[in-house]
């Protein structure tokens, strides 16, 4: 019984690896969170993590309600990433695709190429992780991966 309830979904342990691998020197981060639109959390680092957990859900939240705002009254296009910079800390809501956000709490002294030099190489792991790609209607952020690349890079896997 025990072993059943401490084993992890092998599609959330991927996230979380995934997520993991955005921790590094260069990028002071404290949460990285996989999450619907709804507010769903479908993987967290570092994991367990409850206070890092509400968090990413409270800033996340509060972030795509600026952006929702922000959009109906302004034509920004396809919104690709939302950034609230704070003297201690950087909170980076980044649209996936259609249905998911990555979401990153991260020190106020990381400079935003770091940021995303990081999330480019975690992003394709993500995207396969969720599956994201079977789903005509998903299409990525293409700031982040184009299309063709994705698909090359799912070839080779």
């Amino acid at each position: 019984m025990e072993a059943t309830l401490n084993t992890m979904d092998p599609r959330v342990a991927a996230l979380t690896e995934g997520l993991a691998r955005l921790n590094h020197g260069e990028v002071n981060l404290r949460w990285a969170a996989v999450m619907d639109y709804d507010g769903l959390i479908l993987a967290s680092y570092p994991p367990d993590d409850q206070g890092a957990i509400e968090e990413a859900v409270g800033a996340t939240a509060h972030i795509l309600h600026l952006g929702e705002r922000a959009q109906s009254q302004v034509d920004l296009g396809k919104w690709r990433y939302s950034l609230i910079a704070g003297a201690e800390l950087q909170v980076l809501v980044l649209h996936l695709n259609n249905e998911v956000v990555l979401s990153m709490g991260i020190g106020s002294r990381t400079q935003l190429h770091r940021i995303f030099s990081a999330v480019r190489e975690v992003v394709p792991v993500l995207i396969r992780s969720l599956d994201l790609t079977a789903r005509k209607f998903a299409e990525p952020n293409t700031m982040l991966i184009h299309r063709e690349q994705l698909d090359r890079y799912l070839e080779g896997s």
